[in-house]
């Protein structure tokens, strides 16, 4: 894995998965505008064990403000690159 740069993203959290290894992923969805539409995307968000106070904030249709780096890594058994953004911080907006 290699750390990028850091982030900071907004969105409306839709899907909340936790791994064996106690990580959590989140989908975060956002809105988009182009060609004069709105387009849904979706982000990926991990949240790492030692981070459990976001952890305990987590709830599905909140919109959120994450804060972390963005990690880039190979899914070897598909032989492509995916990124994710590790979140350190969140904040509730409502």
């Amino acid at each position: 894995m290699e750390n990028i740069n850091s982030a900071k993203i907004s969105g409306v959290i839709s899907d909340i998965r936790h791994s064996q290894n106690n990580t959590y992923f989140v989908s975060l969805k956002q809105q988009v505008l182009y060609n004069n539409e709105l387009h849904p995307i979706t982000f990926e968000v991990a949240i790492f064990p030692e981070h459990q106070e976001i952890i305990d904030k987590l709830q599905i249709n909140a919109t959120v403000i994450f804060e972390g780096t963005i990690t880039v890594f190979k899914l070897r058994k598909y032989g492509i690159y995916k990124q994710v953004i590790n979140a350190s911080k969140i904040e509730i907006i409502k």
